[in-house]
């Protein structure tokens, strides 16, 4: 968004609906009335419904909430002073943007979010549906002192987290659909990608992104015929939008709390944390929606059938099948019909 609409929509936003001629917004901001009338066009393109009559001026009737860095920051805890929180306007996918940061050197609490994701990533190269200003598209980032086979309880704690954020800052408690799913009413609403990017000298991770997608509202046209039967949004399911900065905010905070667990809060190149893992996994049972069912679970080498019975103390799904058990680290889950 230009200077010049940001000063034309905190014009017509202080006017409360009334009309503003073009000619006054062009003289209190010193600028032509063509530039206010481009100003007005770009501000409809973004979602702002703004009604034109002759003789009167403009009136806005609705505006979308905006993501703004600072507005996020507001929000946050004192402790999380730290979180470097970055807002763009649109992405391919914000895990590419936040990784890039991080191979320059951007420390443990640098975040990513986007207004709109072009190529949206989940696991296993799936899209993942973002539409601009009808979700939050958020990538994190940490820096993680642990081993490699530590990485994927990471994911796990992200579920835990994203889950709790969520039901503080929305009229929603979503659920876990392991591994990486957040579910409700038998909808997804979001979803969790977690890429490690290994350091080759020490062996060791050098970092860890962490992005989640969050469905706030349902797109005005709707999801896409492949997936509308199974994606569902905040709004739709408990009837209420929440405010996306507030939302944007509760996310940070559950999730850089869970990660320093009873650490301090210090972000910097090497991470000292003090992950609560009995906490983390005896919520991961208590939000898991699939624990009980008859599930499948597919991998890279076969496909297993049976009942989701647990979740290991190192966040892998255990099923069960005729007496035999089988405990996945990784795995794509498909309820059984």
């Amino acid at each position: 968004m230009s200077s010049t609409s940001q000063k034309v929509l905190k014009m017509l936003k202080d006017a409360g609906g009334d009309y503003i001629s073009g000619e006054k917004i062009a003289q209190k901001l010193g600028v032509t009335r063509c530039s206010v009338w481009k100003a007005v066009l770009q501000l409809k393109k973004e979602g702002n419904m703004i009604y034109s009559v002759t003789n009167k001026g403009y009136s806005l009737s609705f505006s979308p909430e905006l993501i703004e860095a600072e507005t996020i920051k507001a929000n946050l805890p004192r402790e999380f002073a730290g979180v470097d929180v970055r807002v763009i306007d649109k992405a391919e996918s914000t895990n590419s943007v936040l990784r890039a940061l991080a191979d320059a050197g951007a420390p443990s609490g640098t975040v990513v979010i986007a207004r709109e994701q072009t190529a949206g990533r989940g696991r296993q190269g799936k899209s993942f549906a973002s539409a601009r200003d009808c979700g939050i598209y958020m990538s994190l980032l940490i820096r993680p002192s642990v081993s490699a086979d530590d990485v994927p309880f990471v994911t796990t704690l992200a579920g835990v987290a994203f889950c709790k954020g969520v039901a503080a800052a929305s009229a929603l408690t979503p659920g876990i659909k392991w591994t990486n799913d957040l579910v409700s009413g038998g909808k997804k609403i979001g979803g969790i990608l977690t890429e490690l990017t290994m350091n080759m000298e020490t062996g060791r991770p050098d970092y860890c992104v962490v992005g989640v997608g969050i469905n706030t509202v349902t797109p005005p046209g709707g999801y896409d015929s492949d997936i509308r039967a199974i994606a569902g949004s905040i709004e739709e399911l408990s009837g209420r939008a929440p405010e996306p900065n507030m939302l944007a905010a509760s996310l940070i905070e559950h999730f850089y709390a869970a990660y320093f667990g009873s650490a301090p809060v210090k972000f910097g190149m090497a991470d000292e944390t003090d992950w609560q893992r009995g906490y983390i996994i005896d919520e991961a049972r208590e939000l898991s929606a699939i624990l009980g069912m008859e599930v499948e679970v597919v991998t890279a080498k076969d496909k297993f059938r049976g009942t989701a019975i647990d979740v290991s103390d190192t966040g892998s799904l255990i099923v069960s099948s005729e007496g035999e058990f089988k405990e996945f680290r990784f795995g794509e889950v498909h309820v059984a019909l």
